[in-house]
């Protein structure tokens, strides 16, 4: 990625692929990481609760560590679009795109 000039990552792309339909976004490569099962996934940590970037919002709002330990973060991942954003919407895209 950092040796190719215009390539952007690509997981749920809720944000991405439109801003690219419309124009206000260009990308000569798009690397697809939602593959990655090491970026995915909610588990407790030394440091608290470590959630990987691919994890979905569904996965987050239904997760039984954070509705435990974080139910803000839950309510948050529940609140954000319907049922199919939160399927495809992951929580690296979410904080990339200022969501």
């Amino acid at each position: 990625l950092g040796g190719t000039r215009g390539a952007r990552v690509l997981a749920g792309g809720q944000s991405l692929l439109p801003a690219l339909r419309a124009g206000e976004e260009s990308a000569r490569l798009l690397v697809d990481v939602r593959h990655l099962e090491e970026l995915r996934g909610v588990g407790r940590s030394a440091e608290g609760i470590r959630i990987g970037a691919l994890t979905t919002l569904a996965e987050l709002a239904a997760h039984a560590v954070v509705l435990a330990e974080a139910p803000e973060v839950a309510a948050a991942a529940r609140a954000n679009g319907d049922p199919q954003v939160r399927n495809l919407g992951t929580a690296g895209g979410n904080l990339a795109a200022g969501g």
